[in-house]
């Protein structure tokens, strides 16, 4: 099974990415992420209308498919973030 990732823009609030450009997505640059090879080097678009909440139960419970590390961790700079919140209107 192939994993997905989310960027977090807020606790609780989660946006799904996806590895290919579609209607209503917008790419994130690759110099806007950190962290493990998969992330860093993979596409990655969102979709300006789509967030998803999860609580922090079901975060932990899917966080033994994140390939990160303490030394690695998966990020997003702050500026995309605040990007993707005005994207989304929220």
């Amino acid at each position: 099974m192939k994993g997905h990732f989310f960027v977090c823009i807020k606790a609780g609030t989660w946006v799904p990415v996806y590895s290919r450009p579609g209607p209503g997505r917008i790419e994130l640059d690759s110099t806007e992420k950190g962290g493990h090879i998969k992330w860093t080097t993979g596409k990655s678009h969102y979709h300006t209308q789509q967030y998803w909440t999860a609580s922090d139960d079901a975060v932990a419970l899917a966080q033994h498919r994140d390939h990160s590390s303490d030394n690695e961790v998966n990020t997003v700079t702050q500026d995309a973030v605040t990007t993707m919140i005005a994207k989304l209107g929220l």
